[in-house]
């Protein structure tokens, strides 16, 4: 999918997408306008909206999405984004986050995109 591809389309917008301002200054430079149709900070609407054909929304590559929802990566231009998880080594977690944390260090993100 590209920009030009998502001229003049419905949009559905998640309120707490952290990339709106940067993926609208993409779009504008790309000369790509969009209409917001919804606008919503729970990610289950968005999706049901995007799903029932409203409109295509922005989603994380790695976040929870709902069954049939149809995802398609923006490759052109590929908006990408880094992540941090931060702890202090030696210190005593919640089993959840000790979990999540190890979860982070066995995962290959380097094959993450193959």
């Amino acid at each position: 999918m590209r920009c030009g591809d998502l001229h003049d389309q419905a949009y559905v917008n998640r309120l707490q997408c952290e990339f709106f301002g940067h993926a609208g200054r993409i779009f504008r430079e790309q000369g790509a306008k969009t209409r917001i149709v919804f606008r919503s900070d729970r990610d289950d609407w968005v999706q049901s909206m995007a799903m029932a054909g409203l409109g295509f929304t922005f989603i994380p590559e790695y976040a929870v999405t709902m069954p049939g929802l149809r995802v398609r990566p923006l490759i052109d231009p590929e908006i990408v984004r880094t992540i941090q998880v931060v702890t202090v080594r030696g210190r005593p977690h919640v089993p959840s986050v000790g979990a999540f944390v190890r979860e982070i260090l066995a995962f290959s993100w380097a094959n993450a995109s193959a």
